[in-house]
Order: structure tokens, then sequence, then C-alpha cells
């Protein structure tokens, strides 16, 4: 079954981090308040009283990020006061507002999240884990890798993490287990049921194609009133989704919502209302939102509706009398109008405001005088394996007036729904092969720049972010492109495809072929196993090949079904290696079976191309007989349904012909790495020879394999 959620936007705050709001619990009054904390270090809280959001205390800029708001999980006395990390600081507020604790940590981390219990804190760094008791250092865990919230075993880097008390296991089949929800990089929800031993996995729910990573989990609320609490989920599309469960205790969508922006935090409580619970969502930009079963009293004006005072009020007076309503009832409407009203003067003064300080620096800054303006920007670039490209994502706290993407290496952007493209030509002689600049539509706070990189090429992409502030001021992401770009790490691997193998020896040791993986490779750890050997699994986004790294002192074993990205490693591997005048020497083991097994797994897709290639001809060739003759009822009922059925675009066909022809460079590649590791020169003529057979949509995949393989 679906609900209705009615929004109402609660406060604007700075810019936040991931856990910046917690809702108290209840105390004299069932209504419940709420503590956040943002990117100026202003510590805040609120409650709604009569519709009204009403400020309990704010403390004064400090300058030091708030990077997460807990309460003390105790003793009850404890329970209602508010811990925020600032840095590597721990301050206590109570609900009233007065800072009665404050203790620097002296971590050398920045606090990323934490737990205080009675006179324990537990602290999590970027790869750190530590808990203090009485101030003092307890236990001390160093993670191999980043620690987002929590390390499970699951495909994707776990984002978010969230024990529930409550177990969604109506079976009994995990009684004495614990349940933990967690929310993945790569959009998948799941549920562990966890001992002191093992680890059970629950059931597990992907998202859909481009729905983007779950950055908030909540699950203490029951809108269904079924004794089952839902699921609360916050993606950094800034979509909110809610789930019940089906009688498979399955999770089922009911509730959907977007903000438009990343999604940082998720709670709840009796905030609006006494009567229902409302969910508390909080955005990266600030913006606290409740979505409650009851609506909130907020006046609905329309078009039609007086302008005067006593009009309105006359007007709903009216309305009142018309719908049997009471004397008290129409009042209620009244005030709203007045609240309304009085909200539009205070916002008239403002934008005055605003205006006259405008003018005042206008002249001050006549001159050109240099300026700082600080902002917030949140920016990741990730992989997204079902697309086969990456997604450069920016973030601020503010609309952001443009974006501009560079890049030393070949990039092909695709067109943003929530900006406008506008390409400059590449410059070479500056290092520059792409240029280009997204200029964003008004109220724009996130723009996701979707772009192809072909693997081989390695380099940064920068992008230069401007946001709508006056004056103009600017702030540079830099990501880093590597050699296998197009691959994501798994956990393990179990593949009985045909393997390449490529072994590289010499005189290094661990770290060094650890930081040669780490520059050729994504998601591969900070940090060299402390084991004397180490073993990464990684998977292609476009071929689905399998990639094993095995190293240990003095060795490198690759093995994979595609050739071209061992060949890749090696030039990598060699040029480093050069750089720091180590000696290694390479052998390598060919397998005949990893080229028929690649070209199968891209011809399906080739074939697709061609085919709405071919389409897109005839197509061109169709529209213009139609014009000439005006009907087509002469033609052939396969053409006639095409020529009805012609939805693609000219930039549509264009990124069929584009797929393609990075499709048919793909093969190119594997046939010159082919003949390079077979030690055998392939000249001009066989390659383009290679090339018509790709594009003549009679050959079959076989013909190509041999033609590769050299055994026609």
């Amino acid at each position: 079954m679906e609900i209705v959620l009615h929004r109402f936007d609660v406060l604007q705050s700075g810019a936040t981090s991931q856990g910046g709001l917690k809702v108290l619990p209840q105390g004299q009054h069932r209504q419940q308040k709420v503590a956040v904390g943002d990117s100026a270090g202003v510590v805040q809280c609120v409650s709604v009283k009569k519709g009204e959001v009403t400020a309990a205390f704010k403390t004064l800029p400090t300058g030091h990020k708030v990077s997460h708001v807990t309460l003390g999980k105790g003793q009850p006395t404890q329970r209602d006061k508010i811990f925020v990390a600032q840095g590597q600081a721990v301050v206590g507020f109570s609900k009233k507002g007065k800072q009665f604790y404050s203790f620097d940590t002296n971590l050398a981390e920045t606090i990323s999240s934490f737990h205080v219990i009675d006179n324990s804190i537990w602290l999590t760094g970027e790869y750190t884990f530590t808990q203090l008791v009485d101030h003092a250092e307890a236990q001390f865990y160093i993670a191999p890798d980043r620690i987002n919230d929590s390390d499970v075993h699951v495909e994707g880097a776990v984002t978010v993490v969230k024990h529930i008390a409550d177990s969604h296991s109506a079976s009994g089949l995990n009684t004495g287990r614990q349940e933990v929800l967690y929310g993945t990089s790569n959009g998948v929800l799941g549920q562990l049921f966890l001992d002191h031993q093992t680890a059970k996995q629950g059931w597990q729910m992907k998202s859909d194609v481009h729905k983007g990573a779950i950055k908030a989990v909540y699950s203490s609320i029951d809108f269904t009133k079924d004794g089952i609490n839902e699921v609360a989920i916050g993606r950094d599309s800034g979509s909110l989704e809610v789930y019940g469960f089906d009688q498979q205790q399955q999770p089922v969508l009911i509730f959907q919502a977007s903000l438009e922006e990343s999604i940082s935090t998720i709670d709840g409580g009796f905030f609006t209302s006494p009567n229902v619970q409302d969910l508390l969502v909080q955005t990266y930009s600030g913006k606290v939102v409740a979505f409650s079963e009851e609506e909130v009293g907020v006046y609905q004006g329309s078009r039609s509706t007086p302008t005067s005072p006593l009009r309105r009020l006359t007007s709903q007076f009216s309305k009142a009398m018309k719908s049997n309503a009471t004397v008290e009832e129409a009042q209620a409407d009244a005030n709203g109008v007045d609240r309304v009203e009085a909200a539009e003067a205070e916002v008239l003064e403002l934008q005055r405001r605003v205006e006259l300080e405008r003018q005042a620096f206008a002249q001050i800054s006549a001159k050109l005088i240099a300026s700082t303006s600080h902002f917030d920007l949140q920016d990741s670039l990730v992989l997204d394996v079902d697309d086969a490209c990456h997604v450069l994502t920016v973030e601020t706290g503010g609309p952001i007036f443009s974006v501009a993407v560079q890049s030393g290496v070949l990039l092909d952007l695709e067109e943003s729904p929530v900006a406008v493209l506008s390409r400059s030509p590449p410059d070479p002689a500056n290092g520059s092969l792409t240029l280009a600049t997204y200029r964003c539509q008004e109220s724009t706070n996130r723009v996701a720049i979707r772009m192809h990189v072909v693997e081989g090429q390695y380099g940064t992409v920068q992008a230069f972010v401007v946001p709508q502030t006056c004056p103009r001021v600017c702030k540079a992401a830099v990501h880093i492109i590597k050699p296998l770009c197009m691959h994501h790490r798994l956990t393990s691997c179990e593949s009985s495809v045909p393997m390449n193998e490529l072994q590289i020896t010499g005189k290094f040791d661990m770290a060094d072929v650890h930081n040669w993986l780490t520059l050729s490779l994504p998601e591969v750890p900070p940090r060299a196993p402390t084991a004397d050997h180490g073993t990464l699994f990684f998977q292609g986004a476009v071929y689905n090949s399998i990639l094993v790294c095995q190293y240990r002192r003095g060795e490198l074993v690759l093995k994979s079904d595609n050739l071209s990205s061992l060949a890749i490693l090696r030039e990598f591997v060699t040029k480093e290696a050069t750089l720091q005048k180590t000696r290694i020497q390479l052998s390598f083991k060919l397998d005949a079976g990893s080229i028929s097994h690649s070209v199968n797994s891209l011809w399906p897709r080739m074939k697709q191309h061609m085919e709405h290639s071919r389409e897109n001809l005839l197509l061109e060739a169709l529209q213009e007989i139609k014009m000439q003759e005006g009907e087509c009822s002469f033609l052939a009922a396969d053409l006639k349904m095409l020529l009805d059925t012609a939805g693609r675009g000219k930039n549509e066909q264009a990124k069929e012909s584009i797929k393609l022809e990075y499709l048919i460079g793909l093969v190119k590649d594997m046939f010159l790495d082919w003949q390079r590791f077979s030690g055998r020169t392939s000249s001009k003529s066989r390659l383009g020879q290679l090339t018509e057979m790709l594009h003549d949509s009679c050959t079959a995949s076989q013909e190509v394999i041999n033609f590769i393989l050299n055994t026609q």
C-alpha cells in the first residue's frame, strides 16, 4: 500500500555533514525538538508550536565545521544532552543551549562520527576507530581501508549503516541476532543479522539505474500501523524513499519524494504534532524538511484571493459560513493569512537590505579589488557500472552559476538536464584536450556530469565551480583518472573464464607494488597489507572482464580475460619502475580462449548499435521520401513501421554512432595487443581489413576471432 506524506520546510542552516541532525527524546511534552549542526560551527535546536518553528537556542559561529551530531546513550540524565564533533574536539550542550562539556581528543584525523555512552566515547576517523574511557585511550584500531560508517561483506563501498532495535524478521529464525541495515555507493539496500561470531545475509534490494548512492537510513517509524517499522533511505541524488514490507518480509516502495539535492541525514519523532510521527530529512545545503501524515497548518493562497487584508478576512468568513464552519476556524485561517503577509514583508525588507549592500560593495570594488568569499563544496567522481561511464558530481550550499570542466584526457561529455553545455576547442599546446562549460539553471545546487573515457588514457579532470554569489568566486575540484579507470573492485571472485597471465618480478618490496596498483586502479586501499602477500579482484565495466592482482615482495602476478587490461598495466608499471630506476623482468602466458570470450561478450552490443545505425540511415531516406511524395502507403510494412516509430533525434543518432566506434576501437586495440604479446608485427593493411570487417553488418563474430588469432 502507498502512503501520503505532507512536506513541511523547517529551517535553512549552513551546509551540513552526514549525521548532522538529531531528534531529542520526549520530555514533559509529547512534541520533540531537533538539533542541527552546520559547517560554520553553529549548533541550533528548534521545535514547532502552533505551526510555527520556534528556536530553543542557537550558538554563534565558531568557524569549526560540525561533522557529526549525536545524543548521549548512557544514563537517562545523559540522553537529552547534545554532543557535536568539531575537528578533533567533542563539545556538549544541554537542551537549553548551555555548553557543559568540551574535550580535545588530540586525534590525528577529523572525527567523522562518534557515540557517547556514559563515560565512554567511541570515535571514528577516516582510517581509525578509537574508544576513550574517562578521556583515556582504551581501544584503538587502524583499518586497512577508508571507514565510511562500517565494513561489511557486500559488493560496493558501504556508505551508511543503521542498527535496528526492533527486527524486521517476523519469522523468529534470527532470534538472538542483531539486525543491521546498510546502504552502499552503488545504491544497494541490504539487511544483515549479526551475532558475536557470524553474519547472516537477509534481504538485499538493488536500485534502478542512476538512482544514486544511499547516504542515510532510518527505521524507527511505523506509518502503515502493521507492527513492522518502515525503512526510509536518502540518496545523494536527492531521492527520499520509504519502504514497507509484504507478507514475505520483502521491502516494497510505499512513498517517494525528490529534494533535488543530496540527503545527508534522516531521523524521526513527534516534531510537528504530538499525534503522529514525522520523518526529519536534512540535505547537504542545510535544508531541514519534515514529512508528516498530517498537513501542518500553512495558508494556501491562490491568484483569485483578494490582496487586501480586510477583503481576505471577509472572504475567509464567507467561506466559513458557506461550509458551516465555526467562527474560530475562520479566525484561524485569517491568522494564517496574517503570517503569510508578515513573511512576505520580511522577505521584501531582506531583499532591500541585500540590494543596499550590493550597491555599497560595487562602489568599493570599482577598481577590481581582489576579494575572497567562502562557500562549501562537495564533489565526487564515481564509475557508473551499468552505463559504463563516469559521473562527476559537484554540489554547493547555494545555487551554482556555472561549472567549467578541463582535462588533459579526451573526454566525451554528455548533456545535463539542469545545465546548458558549451564545448570549447581543445588546446593541446597547454595540455587541455577537454574544455567545456555547464551554465546552470536557477536554484541548481547539484550538477551531475556524465563522461566517457577510453581506458589507457590517464591524467586529471578539474571542475571549476562558480556559485551565484556576488562577488564571483571559484573553487576547483580535482580528480584523477587512472589507467584502468573503467574497472571497479570486487571483494571476491570465482570465475572459470580463460585467463591471460602477466608476471612481473624484480627487486621491489610490497610498498612499491602496492603503490603501482594504487596509481593504476581505482578503489585500492591506500595502505599496503600487513601480511606478506596481497590479492585484489576487479571487474571491467565494458567487457565484464575479471582482473586478479596477486603480489608479494619481488613479484606481481596479473591475470585477466581481457588482454588489453594487461597491456595497459604492463606499460604503466614499466614506466613507473623506470622512473624509480627499478629493474624488472616480465613474462606472460597467453590463452587464445580469452580472445573468443572477449569478442563474444562485446558482439551483441556491437550488432545492436550496427542495427540502430542502419535504421538511422534508412530513416533519413524515408523521411525525405515522405516529404517529396506526401504519403508512404506504397512502402513495405517494416519500413512504414520504422517511419511511424521514429523517435530518436539527431543527438541520439550521433550517440549510437559514437558508441559503435568506441566498441570497434576496443576490438582493434585487442588485435594490436595480441600481436604485440605474440611477438608479431601488425601492418596497417591488416588493421584496415579488420576495420572493414567490423563495419560490415554481415560479419560473424567467429570471423573476427579468427582474424585476430591469425588462423584464417
